[in-house]
């Protein structure tokens, strides 16, 4: 096509390319408990990672998110944008599909730690404006801001999200990992994958589905581990071989 060497038309357009969707591991209940306890521990922004690991939210949906999407007294959450980099510097922009901003129920654990982020926020500008230090008066009131009342950046907050997981000997984690985990951890509460989509948002089945097949390893090995209990006994075998006695006819 590109030579122009005389075809009619380009069949490679008939492929579809399927992206890959692999978002690297995923924790375990344990070990995601383990990074909140440092995470609460280490960092006033343990309430964006909480949101990370129970919705399975983006790194930039979270420090995208407003007090206007968030619902404390009926516990509703509205992701409806999400903070990128620009050619001025960060700025909020609108989530690609009608799925991504869809409402979601905010955890009851979430309640206080966002009460309390909401609070420091304020103790934060009182004392800035009281001593004289540079504060911004954020026109958007984002949940998730710096000391000096700048949005948080989705980059500040990864490096969080990885110095909690090395100080609890977790190892490396990305976002996108992070989001799986809790796809993973919903997959084995057996929660169907069409309730899974809902909740991480996603546009494709596709993607959920891909999780869920990789989240079913632990069920296979069970099911292969039964099947080996079942040929280590003898007894039950020759039952299940022994025909199956036959009822006399009536005349």
């Amino acid at each position: 096509m590109t030579e122009d060497i005389g075809l009619t038309r380009n069949v490679a357009k008939v492929v579809t390319v399927r992206a890959t969707t692999d978002s690297g591991k995923s924790w375990s209940a344990v070990e995601v408990l383990r990074f909140l306890a440092e995470a609460r521990q280490r960092t006033v922004y343990y309430p964006a990672l909480l949101l990370m690991c129970l919705l399975g939210l983006r790194r930039a949906e979270v420090c995208g998110l407003r007090w206007e999407n968030v619902d404390l007294e009926n516990r509703v959450i509205w992701i409806e944008q999400q903070r990128q980099r620009s050619g001025p510097g960060t700025i909020d922009v609108d989530l690609k599909t009608d799925t991504s901003k869809a409402p979601l129920p905010l955890p009851a654990q979430c309640i206080a730690p966002l009460r309390w982020t909401r609070m420091r926020t304020a103790l934060l500008r009182e004392r800035a404006l009281a001593k004289g230090r540079p504060w911004w008066d954020d026109p958007d009131h984002h949940v998730f801001v710096t000391r000096t009342g700048q949005p948080l950046q989705a980059e500040c907050l990864y490096q969080t999200l990885r110095r909690a997981a090395e100080s609890a000997e977790l190892g490396k984690m990305n976002p996108k990992g992070l989001r799986k985990s809790c796809g993973t951890l919903l997959v084995h509460l057996r929660v169907h994958p069409r309730i899974i989509k809902a909740i991480l948002r996603h546009s494709r089945i596709a993607t959920t589905l891909d999780i869920y097949a990789e989240a079913l390893d632990p069920d296979v090995i069970a099911a292969v581990g039964q099947l080996d209990r079942l040929l280590r006994q003898p007894a039950t075998l020759r039952r299940l071989a022994a025909p199956a006695p036959h009822s006399e006819s009536t005349s």
